[in-house]
């Protein structure tokens, strides 16, 4: 049989299912942005007087292409060559377009009609800086930033998606928000001039002015005023901490010190494929800890809550977190069949030339096959086969349950569009977890046939061999007990039965009576130790047929 392996085909299996997978790497679910936006600009003209009007004319006409609307102001009232700043109302969707201009330095955006609280309420805000640099420099000046902002009352996120070191997150009195619209290197400022001089300060914050975007985000109606947060841990040995999210610190201080939790690492930057220096790393500072994964600067990793704090003081790792599934919601007409589906994408023509798959190996990747074994040999081809990459993933070898719940999942939908498509090809269905994007890598480099070792797998073999040894050692162990048991119910011919003898035949019956109810205990853990063998092998077996 022949498996499709050319560029067109397998480039499209990566691309839909990465696709599916984008928000695990760099995005965060967030509420849509508003329709529009009540904005500030900050702009700066470089001209004469004489030219200025001329160039602010010529500003303000690539702002109204944007759709940009300046607030009112009274017609007779003459243009303020001194003036920095306007405002007005723009569609979100051009926000940005606006910073386009040579002459806006700073945008500040708020949803329309939006009023900043009084005083010194916090509030949300995101802010996005310049991009202009290699990752490690840019994490130098998104380091200088924050630690500015903090002069202003700032305080920043913990673990949230800094997206490659452009984007600050955090929350600051509402009072000083309209301040960031200024150049930040001159904040705080004294009387005239600011605290420290600009020449003083540090590079790449020094050369320009590194604030772009200050992008309000209020709270969702009805909850209350963002609290004064708690002072963050300033201490050399605690400053790791800020690289945990709440959920992940929650988990560090747990008292149970033997859970095992699944978090991510990211790390400061993607190494390349040979370097496995963060690995090392990883493994020296959580002794035990499994690496179940990686892909860009990602890794997924299995460890105890205890090593929690150990990770975060790695310097290659720049936030600790959660894993993020990468599940996109459904529309309610998603997977709705349509009535002639094959003459309404002239398939029907296809097949009618003898183009219906035959001799073709088509893998669906999803997180969610419910139901499908009852349609192979049905509606989906006989030989139609599930690997499932989750089941390496826990101790007893058995996949996690389907996400949905549905009757049908997602994947089983997409294979039964395959097959309609398709009637004769050979279908592999590839069942990955939404939050393990890794997962995902490791299919394309075993299409590509390269090699991918399993940590997780490895583990498990380790596993069942140890469990194996235990067994044996146990049985030993029962099997000298019961010999020994045995030799208290024996009498010589002949002997007198006294009463110690009578006291040592009971607990001898009681002893053995003990044995036996443990070998039979130890029978069954070994049924389902060969149960977790016989999924094991299969495991393997499965995942042969990539």
């Amino acid at each position: 049989m022949k498996s499709i392996r050319s560029t067109s085909f397998f480039g499209w299996c990566l691309v839909a299912t990465l696709a599916a997978c984008s928000s695990i790497y760099g995005q965060s679910r967030q509420p849509a942005p508003p329709k529009e936006y009540d904005v500030q600009i900050r702009f700066r003209i470089r001209a004469a007087l004489t030219q200025w009007l001329d160039r602010f004319d010529e500003m303000n006409s690539y702002l109204r292409e944007q759709r940009f609307v300046r607030a009112p102001r009274p017609a007779d009232e003459p243009e303020d060559t001194d003036a920095d700043t306007i405002t007005g109302l723009v569609p979100s969707d051009s926000a940005r377009k606006l910073l386009l201009h040579p002459s806006v330095e700073s945008i500040l955006l708020m949803p329309r009609g939006y009023k900043l609280p009084a005083g010194n309420d916090r509030v949300k805000v995101q802010m996005e800086i310049i991009d202009r640099h290699l990752r490690e420099r840019q994490k130098v000046l998104h380091d200088q930033c924050v630690e500015r902002l903090t002069l202003l009352g700032f305080h920043e996120s913990v673990g949230y998606d800094h997206r490659s070191y452009t984007r600050i997150l955090g929350t600051m009195p509402a009072s000083d928000v309209p301040t960031l619209l200024r150049d930040l290197r001159t904040l705080p400022s004294g009387w005239l001039v600011p605290q420290t001089p600009i020449a003083a300060l540090p590079t790449p914050l020094r050369n320009s002015s590194p604030i772009r975007v200050i992008e309000v985000l209020p709270a969702p109606d009805g909850m209350p005023p963002l609290p004064e947060p708690a002072a963050a841990p300033v201490g050399a040995d605690e400053r790791h901490l800020l690289k945990l999210s709440p959920e992940a610190r929650a988990l560090s201080t747990e008292k149970d010190a033997t859970k095992t939790v699944r978090l991510e690492a990211i790390l400061a930057r993607s190494p390349d494929d040979e370097d496995r220096t963060w690995e090392l790393s990883i493994k020296q500072a959580a002794v035990g800890a499994v690496i179940e994964g990686r892909i860009g600067a990602v890794v997924t990793i299995n460890l105890r809550n205890v090593q929690i704090a150990d990770l975060a003081k790695i310097e290659a790792i720049s936030a600790v977190r959660l894993p993020r599934s990468g599940e996109i919601p459904r529309r309610p007409n998603d997977g709705a069949v349509l009535p002639n589906v094959l003459a309404v994408t002239q398939v029907d023509k296809l097949h009618r030339l003898g183009y219906r798959g035959k001799g073709v190996k088509i893998a669906i990747i999803d997180g969610d096959f419910a139901g499908y074994e009852s349609l192979v040999g049905k509606q989906l081809p006989a030989g139609t086969q599930l690997v499932d990459f989750t089941a390496m993933r826990n101790s007893s070898i058995l996949p996690d349950p389907m996400p949905s719940g549905q009757a049908m999942g997602q994947g089983t939908q997409c294979a039964l569009a395959v097959a309609i498509t398709a009637p004769e090809a050979e279908l592999l269905l590839l069942r990955v977890d939404p939050s393990a994007a890794h997962q995902v890598l490791s299919i394309a480099k075993m299409l590509n046939e390269e090699p991918v070792p399993f940590a997780l797998l490895q583990l498990r073999a380790q596993e069942l061999t140890r469990d194996r040894e235990a067994l044996e050692r146990r049985r030993s162990e029962l099997l000298a007990e019961r010999k020994k048991a045995m030799e208290g119910l024996v009498f010589e011919e002949g002997e007198t039965i006294l009463p110690e003898h009578k006291k040592r035949f009971e607990e001898s019956q009681a002893r053995l009576k003990k044995v036996r109810q443990d070998l039979e205990e130890l029978t069954k853990i070994e049924l389902e130790l060969n149960q977790r063998t016989e999924r094991f092998l299969k495991q393997e077996g499965q995942l042969a047929l990539v």
